[in-house]
């Protein structure tokens, strides 16, 4: 009955986007869970979804501007577990990031 540590009994996927003339915009939600950290299988993780954004411009053939944000719901979980000389540590999930940038395409095929 004990599961293989680090790997979920389930995992989902959605995403969704919009174009509009030189605008995209797509969302994309996640989940994994329930995650088991050990092989004792004493530490679980439940399910758990996170989200991230985008919304690009594009400007001409060669450039496009984008923002984008992860981990919308501002929700920490955890990512990764190990133990060490006794001591058990989780590594967390960032925090809401938001980023702004500018694509630049110098050739096409």
């Amino acid at each position: 009955g004990n599961r293989i540590p680090y790997s979920p009994l389930q995992t989902l996927s959605i995403s969704a986007s919009y174009n509009y003339k030189r605008t995209n915009a797509n969302i994309l939600m996640y989940g994994a869970g329930d995650i088991w950290w050990n092989e004792d299988n004493s530490l679980r993780e439940p399910f758990h979804i996170s989200a991230r954004g985008q919304i690009s411009y594009r400007i001409n053939d060669s450039f496009t501007v984008y923002t984008s944000m992860e981990n919308i719901h501002k929700k920490a979980f955890p990512v990764f577990y190990f133990k060490s000389v006794g001591n058990e540590f989780f590594q967390m999930s960032q925090p809401t990031t938001v980023s702004l940038g500018l694509n630049i395409t110098l050739y096409r095929i």
